[in-house]
């Protein structure tokens, strides 16, 4: 699967066709705005508040602690995204979210998205990486009791085919950048 930028109107569909839509701020800015929008979503527990009727702004701010005048800004981000629809002055869930995000789904990966805040923080070491050679341990100090006590309760309710994570070394490495992955870089058997 590849991510691609694709143009929604015929104006957007011809700078990318010449070559002068800014793609590397949609690789950067956007995707980073729109993966934290979905993580704080997840976190915050609105898309397993919104029922099958959907919730308008007010009731979504009280039942997830949100500043009633903020809240808008990241459920419309989230209808961007395509995660929420707004209808009729309410936020409902679409498909997507429904089938993925929810804790109730069986398809779940809520839990995940959950721990990508801890593995945003692991990313953030990738310069001094690239810079030392060194691999980054993420198991000594206080900074190794955090992540391995995030590591472990990710594994206690995520799907056992990612419960690999607690199984071998935590170090952000050379496998990160050779396109294995970040969960090649935990541990080298995600």
């Amino acid at each position: 699967m590849k991510l691609a930028v694709k143009g929604e109107n015929p104006l957007e569909a011809a700078a990318l066709a010449l070559g002068i839509a800014p793609l590397t701020l949609v690789d950067t800015h956007m995707a980073f705005l729109r993966a934290r929008a979905i993580m704080v979503a997840t976190r915050l527990g609105i898309f397993d508040a919104l029922g099958v009727a959907g919730l308008a702004a007010d009731e979504l701010s009280a039942r997830c602690g949100m500043a009633p005048g903020a809240a808008p800004k990241l459920l419309n981000a989230l209808v961007a995204s395509g995660y929420l629809r707004f209808r009729d002055g309410r936020y409902q869930l679409t498909r997507i979210s429904r089938k993925w995000l929810r804790a109730d789904s069986p398809y779940s990966v809520r839990d995940k998205v959950l721990f990508e805040f801890f593995e945003w923080s692991m990313v953030e070491g990738m310069e001094d990486f690239v810079r030392s050679g060194r691999a980054q341990n993420l198991q000594s100090g206080a900074l190794g009791s955090a992540v391995m006590g995030a590591a472990v309760v990710f594994a206690a309710h995520a799907p056992a085919r990612v419960r690999a994570i607690v199984d071998g070394p935590v170090h952000v490495g050379p496998a990160l950048l050779e396109g294995g992955g970040m969960g090649a870089g935990v541990g080298g058997r995600f």
